[in-house]
């Protein structure tokens, strides 16, 4: 990823380009299955995941956390929902925190 960044931003292509790396879901923050060492691992959960952008508009340094409950599995503040975080490879806006 840094190389990718790194040949953009020598190319002067950074400003133009949004890179985004991110999963379709993150993981819930139990263990599940039978507790056997082939069989332990921990499902996807569509109720919390990592997104990272760089280039494009976004504002470099910024980093925006939302809260979980305190069992981790929930978002209970500060949520982000996917359309806020589409929206700037869609209309070519720089992404800001939703108010």
């Amino acid at each position: 990823m840094f190389a990718l960044i790194k040949d953009l931003k020598e190319r002067g292509l950074l400003d133009s380009t949004l890179v985004v790396w991110g999963g379709e879901f993150g993981r819930t923050p139990m263990m599940q299955g039978d507790l056997k060492p082939d069989q332990l691992g921990r499902d996807h959960h569509p109720h919390g995941y990592t997104v990272w952008m760089a280039g494009g508009g976004i504002k470099p340094g910024v980093v925006y956390v939302q809260k979980t409950d305190d069992f981790g599995f929930y978002a209970v503040e500060d949520k982000v929902h996917v359309h806020d975080l589409h929206a700037p490879s869609l209309t070519g806006s720089a992404w800001t925190t939703p108010s």
